[in-house]
């Protein structure tokens, strides 16, 4: 016969008060009796009336029960010696008050709930039988106190339940995330210009992720496209130092930075020429990754080499010879666009 109210006598939020109660119970204490008592008198009477089908009988049982568990208590020492010895006892006096019952067709009754009063005569019985002084803390408190120590060791488990969360949780918050900027294999189908990607790793949600690539010119915005929970594309457009900030829900940060080459995909410009002291001099632009003046060439029509006569990076300017025939001229920058001018006499 299983009793939930005896199996819950082990369990570690009763183990040590139903010990308290069993060291006492032994020293004669009515007070420890009424308080095991009441944490599990309810279920016993159900079930003995269950088997019984009588509530006299349940009655006769329940008593007999306390009485036989106080005059072996000797040989109980634990809480689940306890919970072992009061289901054994209750299955013997079942058995054997179910043989003097004049009704031996097995049915289904109802399972009643002892009184208030019922509790309490039935208590004042069992300690008088045994010899032991009436209870001096009334059964109602006892079973007050059962109610509240149930729901203080919930709303302690609560507690201490969502203190080891935010024992957890916390360091979380300032827990900087992990990132991995690479550059992507092929060029981006919208743009069709090279890619980064950016992979994120962080325990908490992120928040945002910012990048910027400065150049010679200053910083500028690089657009960042989510592709998933924590992948990004960046589409720099230009060449310089990119860099990827990172911030997730908590405080967490991570700011990382690359080189960003080969996004200069346009040639440099001639602005104007102009002539001084019998030289050409030619004004260039270019606003990408700048003008190579140091691989600037020159050749004649006959394919001769033309000297550059200066070159000045600050104004963006090369000086040549005031030609007396046509020439040709290349002009780099340092992303390696050409720029190609035919210049006529």
């Amino acid at each position: 016969m299983k009793n939930r109210a005896f199996q819950e006598m082990v369990y570690r939020r009763n183990a040590s008060y139903v010990q308290d109660l069993l060291n006492r119970i032994s020293n004669k204490d009515s007070n420890a009796l009424a308080s095991l008592y009441s944490m599990t008198v309810d279920e016993v009477y159900r079930n003995f009336y269950s088997v019984l089908g009588s509530a006299y009988l349940a009655q006769d049982g329940t008593q007999a029960l306390y009485v036989l568990f106080y005059r072996s208590i000797g040989t109980v020492k634990t809480p689940s010696q306890a919970a072992e010895k009061l289901s054994w006892l209750q299955s013997q006096i079942a058995a054997r008050l179910s043989m003097s019952k004049k009704e031996t067709t097995a049915r289904k009754v109802q399972r009643p709930a002892l009184t208030g009063r019922e509790k309490e005569l039935l208590l004042s019985e069992l300690l008088d039988s045994l010899g032991l002084p009436d209870n001096s803390i009334p059964l109602e408190y006892i079973q007050e106190y059962d109610i509240y120590r149930g729901r203080r060791t919930s709303t302690m488990r609560w507690i201490i339940a969502i203190a080891a969360l935010v024992l957890i949780a916390v360091p979380l918050l300032f827990l900087n995330p992990d990132v991995k900027v690479e550059k992507s294999q092929s060029s981006n189908k919208y743009t069709g210009l090279p890619s980064y990607s950016l992979e994120v790793s962080s325990m908490m949600p992120v928040r945002s992720v910012v990048a910027t690539v400065t150049d010679k010119e200053g910083s500028q915005a690089v657009p960042v496209m989510q592709e998933n929970e924590n992948t990004y594309t960046l589409l720099p457009r230009t060449d310089g130092k990119m860099t990827v900030t990172v911030k997730t829900a908590g405080r967490g940060i991570r700011k990382s930075s690359v080189k960003v080459r080969s996004f200069d995909t346009w040639p440099p410009v001639l602005v104007s020429t102009s002539s001084k002291d019998g030289h050409l001099i030619l004004h260039l632009s270019d606003k990408g990754s700048g003008v190579d003046f140091s691989r600037i060439a020159a050749e004649d029509e006959e394919g001769k080499k033309v000297d550059v006569l200066s070159s000045d990076s600050e104004n963006n300017t090369v000086a040549f010879d005031y030609p007396e025939k046509s020439f040709k001229v290349t002009v780099p920058d340092k992303a390696g666009n050409v720029l190609h001018l035919d210049m006529n006499k």
